[in-house]
């Protein structure tokens, strides 16, 4: 198995069976997140919100795997 795995409780990653991060050695890998509002179980009407959303979430995971945004090299959209 690759590093430590993060997960963050949403039921997409039950169901798709992956985890928000993985901590290998010095590298956070963080794939999979949306703007999906799980408090509210919904997904937020505008793009801006949707993002703000999913940018807290990724800073959510960084601090859990001991790091933040602040020290990320990179973002890769696909």
């Amino acid at each position: 198995m690759l590093g430590t795995r993060i997960s963050f409780g949403s039921p997409f990653e039950e169901m798709a069976g992956y985890s928000r991060a993985v901590v290998d050695g010095d590298m956070v890998y963080v794939s999979g997140t949306i703007g999906y509002d799980v408090l509210n179980k919904r997904f937020p009407s505008t793009v801006e919100e949707q993002a703000t959303l999913a940018f807290a979430t990724i800073s959510a995971v960084l601090a859990e795997a001991g790091t933040g945004l602040r020290t990320c090299c990179g973002f890769v959209s696909m």
